[in-house]
């Protein structure tokens, strides 16, 4: 990304995006952190996603995520009180907001398709 609040500090800027923290409507119900399970939806063919099933379950630990300005780098979403880009892809650069070696199987897939690239 261009920019993390995290840290107040500019990052490589590999995607035209920015890491900003969860702003959650429902502070009861939308933990921030986010820890735990959530799906991803596809927005476009991947070869990192390939042969994964339909709205993929990936292990989340996380306070910031993206905002990309380019809708073409964002390669699946998920919705924590609102959806956010939980990978990207921009030429061979890939990114995910998850964990997918604590992810099982799917993780493991996804792993696998990474390794194979």
């Amino acid at each position: 990304a261009r920019h993390s609040e995290e840290g107040d500090s500019a990052g490589l800027g590999w995607l035209d995006a920015d890491v900003v923290r969860f702003k959650v409507s429902d502070t009861m119900r939308y933990k921030v952190p986010q820890m735990g399970w959530n799906s991803m939806e596809s927005k476009k063919d991947s070869l990192l996603t390939n042969g994964l099933p339909p709205k993929p379950e990936f292990y989340f630990a996380h306070a910031y995520h993206l905002v990309c300005r380019d809708p073409t780098d964002v390669l699946g979403e998920t919705t924590y009180d609102y959806p956010f880009p939980s990978a990207t892809e921009r030429g061979n650069v890939y990114g995910v907001q998850f964990h997918p070696e604590k992810s099982h199987d799917v993780g493991e897939g996804m792993l696998r398709n990474f390794a194979a690239l």
